[in-house]
């Protein structure tokens, strides 16, 4: 069912860019703040116990800057239809557009992390 595959891909890959990050999170506590025992995952929230909430706060911030700095979705989806297309000229016709000027590792200071 075409219009069922359409509708689902945009947040297959969402939720996929969010599981990474969840992922990347946990690394990130056993790896640099091995302390924080006990996390509360749901999706793209995150809570802790209050006293490791500083330390969650950072480790939230930096995984998504990592994960997302130089990360560009149209450039690797255009590179995962370039293996199917029989036709490698007609992904000439897929451009990705122009990155903007948002500055990421401003979130890494940000109160609120997902704008």
């Amino acid at each position: 069912n075409k219009t069922k595959m359409r509708n689902a891909a945009a947040p297959n890959v969402i939720h996929a860019m969010d599981a990474n990050h969840l992922r990347a999170v946990i690394l990130g506590c056993l790896m640099s703040n091995p302390q924080i025992k006990s996390l509360s995952l749901i999706h793209d929230s995150f809570g802790a116990v209050p006293s490791d909430l500083p330390a969650l706060f950072h480790i939230v911030r930096s995984t998504f800057v990592e994960q997302y700095e130089d990360y560009n979705l149209f450039e690797s989806l255009r590179t995962q239809v370039g293996w199917y297309l029989d036709n490698k000229k007609a992904l000439n016709k897929l451009e990705a557009p122009e990155r903007g000027d948002l500055d990421l590792q401003e979130v890494v200071n940000s109160d609120y992390c997902f704008l």
